[in-house]
């Protein structure tokens, strides 16, 4: 029986690493920065202007109503866009887009002023602005 061979192997010329040669992994990706809130508030503070914002305002007796308010504060020559987030047990609240940065007392004192309907500030916080329409008002259409 013949004897088997052992064969060692033989060592590789060293070649220099090209980029080929090379796993380079890609940059790593910046962390993303936060997500802002669904949307910019008008207002960061009741003193710094912005353009965009929220109305709570009640009581509203049914939808047809509020489509005709809607439709007034769409009127205004400072408001841009008005929607409907909910509305529920007479109560709506309505997404506000101003043409232009305001403070919230500034559109406060804005919407205050209309004629039809009349409203009174309840309260102001961050960039919600809660009205009440007087009862006199609620009671014209």
């Amino acid at each position: 029986m013949p004897r088997p061979t052992i064969v060692q192997p033989q060592p590789q010329p060293e070649r220099p690493e090209t980029v080929e040669d090379v796993d380079v992994a890609p940059p790593a990706a910046a962390p993303a920065p936060a997500e802002p809130a669904r949307e910019q508030p008008w207002i960061a503070t009741p003193s710094e202007p912005g353009g965009e914002g929220q109305v709570v305002l009640s009581p509203i007796s049914s939808f047809p109503r509020l489509v005709e308010l809607e439709r007034r504060l769409q009127g205004m020559p400072v408001v841009r866009t008005v929607y409907a987030r909910d509305f529920r047990n007479g109560v709506a609240t309505l997404a506000i887009g101003l043409r232009h940065p305001m403070t919230v007392d500034e559109f406060a004192s804005t919407v205050t002023k209309l004629d039809y309907p009349r409203v009174r500030i309840v309260s102001t916080s961050g960039y919600v602005l809660e009205l009440r329409i007087d009862s006199e008002a609620s009671s014209i259409a």
